[in-house]
């Protein structure tokens, strides 16, 4: 059963979100000794829990308490669920995996063969930087997460790039322009889901710590897509394209 489940899993599904309100301009490649910008802002396994739709608890005070009792309540249930799962990838380091194919990827014609890497660890390290006028005025921004659905049914890596150009202002404050915005995603779907959350964990930790250590490089791997010239510069590829 496991043999089956891993074997579905490593094909089940994944989808590059590469659409565009409007065809690129951006060069090719984006610039010689290009800044990089890496924000490596999650220190383990997290869970997106998507939002309650607030049209449907009705309008008013009463509907937004009602919206925000259900988000924190599923918030919190997702938190307790996840523990086993984190409790097995204590030991696996996300960001390293994911900064060491970036500095062997990265490098290529479509975005630049001299990239200039600078880490940030946190999301607010990045903001004081930018704010305190420390981070380069044009840069190749790079904010990777991995999670799990808040049903966990599926695990996702993803890697979210944005071409930014920073302005400084007549008041001394800079404004960040961005030249494109694009989410690339890798997604481990379970192909036999419950409607109980338990169930569902269950199978992921029958993976074991290898097992998820070994998924998530893989998709750290391919989440690096960005690098493929097609994927950058290119009109949106399907699927069925790669």
């Amino acid at each position: 059963m496991l043999r089956r489940i891993c074997a579905s899993i490593f094909v089940a599904f994944f989808a590059i979100a590469a659409h565009a309100a409007k065809p690129l301009t951006q060069p090719m490649p984006l610039g010689e000794n290009l800044t990089v910008e890496v924000v490596l802002n999650q220190q383990e396994v997290g869970v997106d829990v998507s939002q309650t739709n607030a049209m449907a608890a009705g309008g008013g005070l009463l509907g937004a308490l009602i919206v925000a009792g259900v988000d924190n309540a599923r918030t919190k249930n997702a938190e307790e669920r996840i523990v086993p799962i984190r409790d097995l990838l204590i030991g696996y380091r996300f960001n390293d995996a994911f900064e060491r194919e970036l500095r062997t990827r990265l490098p290529s014609d479509g975005i630049t063969k001299t990239p200039v890497f600078v880490v940030q660890n946190t999301t607010l390290g990045a903001i004081d930087a930018q704010n305190n006028h420390q981070s380069a005025p044009r840069a190749f921004v790079l904010t990777p997460r991995y999670a799990f659905d808040n049903r966990f049914t599926q695990m996702t890596v993803r890697v979210n790039a944005q071409m930014v150009e920073r302005q400084s202002k007549s008041n001394g404050k800079i404004k960040a322009v961005i030249g494109f915005n694009r989410a690339y995603t890798f997604q481990f779907v379970l192909p036999e889901t419950s409607d109980e959350l338990e169930e569902n964990v269950k199978a992921w930790t029958a993976f074991g710590a290898d097992g998820l250590a070994a998924m998530l490089d893989e998709g750290v791997r391919q989440s690096h897509r960005y690098a493929d010239v097609r994927f950058l510069h290119g009109r949106p590829w399907t699927v069925g394209q790669f």
